[in-house]
């Protein structure tokens, strides 16, 4: 009887560490799961930025651009203007 309540208790051990084992490897997944979603959003983000400020400096000289291109149609105008 002996070796029985030995053999139910180791038993009954490893069912207790396979209960805990199976949660902690659960949550160790999640968090390396979320810990690479981050970081793969954190390399997007950045190059997200980048176009973004690549994207805002074209506009800028495009709106540079047009405003020269606006004073030298008002120029134009007004020398019609003086002419007609």
């Amino acid at each position: 009887m002996n070796e029985m309540a030995m053999v139910d208790n180791s038993s009954g051990n490893l069912f207790m560490f396979l209960w805990l084992l199976i949660p902690l490897a659960g949550i160790v997944g999640c968090v390396i799961t979320s810990t690479v979603k981050i970081r793969a959003r954190t390399a997007a983000n950045d190059q997200i930025a980048a176009a973004l400020a690549q994207s805002t400096e074209t506009n800028r000289q495009l709106a540079e651009r047009l405003e020269q291109l606006d004073r030298r149609l008002a120029s134009v105008e007004k020398t019609l203007n003086d002419v007609g």
